[in-house]
């Protein structure tokens, strides 16, 4: 985001609408490659759209521009070692392809200086213009550590991470 002073008390992009969607927590949810993370209902904060969701798999109708934003917790019910990581990406269902920035979970002290890690949050922003898209959030890669994603079993944990989310922002084209 970006202060421009000319701009004091206006907006500088506003949404078309904005749809906050939660993932699906449990005590038994694993990560598996390629496989599609469960996700709950939407919920629309913004506007008046609301997407539309089958078989976790995300509908994007046309013709709008989308900023996609996914977290997923990833949680060790075991232990872990400072190696230990957990990655997911957004999936293109309608082209069969991964899209966007790669998150990364890193289970290391001094995580931001490791030449390994990566933001948290895999990102995705898409000119949707003709036809609809369909997309998913799925595991990309993981150490066997880390052995539970959206984990609830732990109420100090999920108490203080929540839980894994995708946010979509629809732009006007």
């Amino acid at each position: 985001m970006s202060y421009v002073p000319s701009h004091d008390g206006g907006l500088l992009a506003q949404p078309e609408s904005l749809v906050f969607i939660p993932m699906t927590q449990s005590t038994t949810q694993a990560p598996v490659v390629d496989t599609s993370i469960n996700l709950d209902s939407a919920q629309t904060q913004f506007g008046s759209w609301s997407v539309s969701i089958s078989s976790d798999i995300i509908t994007l109708p046309s013709p709008y521009f989308y900023l996609i934003e996914s977290s997923v917790q990833a949680y060790y019910t075991g232990s872990a070692g400072t190696s230990d990581y957990y990655e997911h990406q957004i999936y293109d269902e309608t082209n069969s392809n991964y899209v966007g920035s790669i998150a990364r979970i890193q289970r290391s002290e001094g995580e931001d200086t490791q030449l390994e890690s990566r933001d948290e949050k895999a990102r995705y922003y898409v000119n949707v213009s003709s036809g609809s898209l369909n997309i998913s959030i799925k595991t990309k890669s993981f150490t066997s550590n880390f052995n539970r994603i959206n984990y609830n079993g732990d109420a100090a944990w999920t108490n203080n991470t929540g839980s894994g989310r995708v946010i979509i922002w629809r732009l006007n084209p």
